[in-house]
């Protein structure tokens, strides 16, 4: 018989986190594991799942232990009604309401924490947009095992969290369908009238950890060298604490002086023609736990230039499947997109290098590495 397990997700939007969420649900079963599904709120998610069961709670910040109360006691009663044995919450606001749950049901809980640890108890002084109040909380609630997207992140969370035992695994999506959609950027690129125009872009939501500004400074530098290329800037804001932030953008760009040749799309809730018609793709997030925009890059052979931080800077080999600048360093990485855009050889073995190891970010692989830390923790 295939375990058991409750998965929560506490936001439903099309995010990376989300879209792995999906990914792990839909692959789960064929690794012996049985997934029963919460979701906290409505969103795009719900269409990427054929079965789950919406439990409101409202997850907007600051938490209200009206809101968060009855929702894990909801929660409770789905875990000890469906027979999970154990209660896996994606994100850290996600084990605020899993955690509990799962204690209250009596069964082990997982932690899958798709963002960064912050680096100290006055983080929310230094990093202010990361400040939604469930770091701290989350820290106290039992967790069997904490997952962080790759092995940097993991190794930090052992810092913040010592007594936790906590494992690395990449989150994943179906490399092999976004390697069949290459050639759809230029599609995109007539439909637009940019053909034969160089474009050097950043894909994902806006949000101030992935560096938007970094690329912005980058792409001004880019543009006094370069005044043919343009910068597409792709995604808008999907949280609350990031209200503001794409007007934010758009009159830094302004004075920046680029003008017509910053593009910014909003949102596109399909962004793989954007990633496909890219001639370099662009990283700049100050760290990130896993970035599933990157996979996807690679799994379409785009050439990436990324800042060398967890996230990009533990898949990449510098030179060989992407080119790694210092995190911070505008001139650097207007340096490399240069490089990539006036050389036709590097670009294309960059992209090829790339392709071939987009596997990191199989699905599969996630899939197969969570069931057995699924039949680990329940024992």
């Amino acid at each position: 018989m295939p375990e058991r397990i409750l998965m929560v997700s506490p936001l439903a939007r099309a995010g990376g986190a989300e879209r792995a969420f999906a990914s792990l649900v839909r692959n789960l079963p064929s690794f012996g594991v049985d997934p029963v599904v919460a979701l906290l709120e409505r969103g795009p998610l719900e269409d990427w799942l054929d079965d789950y069961e919406l439990i409101d709670a409202r997850p907007e910040r600051p938490l209200r232990l009206d809101h968060t109360v009855p929702a894990v006691r909801r929660l409770t009663r789905l875990a000890r009604r469906s027979g999970a044995r154990a209660v896996l919450s994606s994100k850290t606001r996600g084990h605020v309401f899993g955690g509990p749950a799962a204690a209250a049901a009596g069964v082990p809980a997982i932690w899958w924490s798709h963002e960064m640890p912050p680096r100290g108890l006055l983080y929310r002084r230094r990093e202010p947009w990361r400040s939604y109040g469930v770091e701290e909380p989350a820290r106290g609630i039992p967790a069997a095992r904490v997952v962080c997207g790759n092995e940097r992140v993991a190794e930090r969370q052992r810092r913040r969290t010592p007594h936790r035992k906590v494992t690395a695994i990449r989150p994943g999506l179906p490399v092999d369908a976004v390697a069949a959609r290459r050639g759809e950027g230029r599609e995109l690129r007539r439909r637009l009238g940019l053909e034969g125009v160089p474009l050097a872009g950043i894909v994902g939501r806006l949000d101030r950890v992935k560096g938007h500004g970094l690329f912005l400074e980058a792409a001004a530098r880019v543009a006094r060298a370069r005044p043919d290329v343009r910068f597409p800037v792709v995604g808008a804001e999907s949280m609350a604490v990031d209200r503001g932030y794409g007007a934010e953008l758009s009159e830094r760009a302004a004075v920046l002086g680029l003008g017509e040749s910053a593009l910014f799309t909003g949102h596109e809730p399909d962004a793989i023609p954007w990633l496909d018609a890219l001639d370099v793709v662009v990283i700049a997030s100050v760290s990130e736990a896993g970035p599933l925009v990157l996979g996807e890059a690679m799994a379409l052979g785009r050439p990436v230039v990324a800042t060398r931080a967890p996230g990009a800077g533990d898949v990449l080999e510098h030179g060989r499947s992407g080119l790694l600048v210092p995190p911070g360093d505008p001139g650097a990485m207007a340096e490399a997109i240069v490089r990539v855009l006036e050389d036709g050889d590097l670009a294309r073995q960059l992209g090829d290098r790339a392709r071939a190891r987009a596997g990191e970010f199989c699905e599969r692989r996630m899939a197969a590495r969570f069931a057995a830390l699924v039949a680990e923790v329940v024992g």
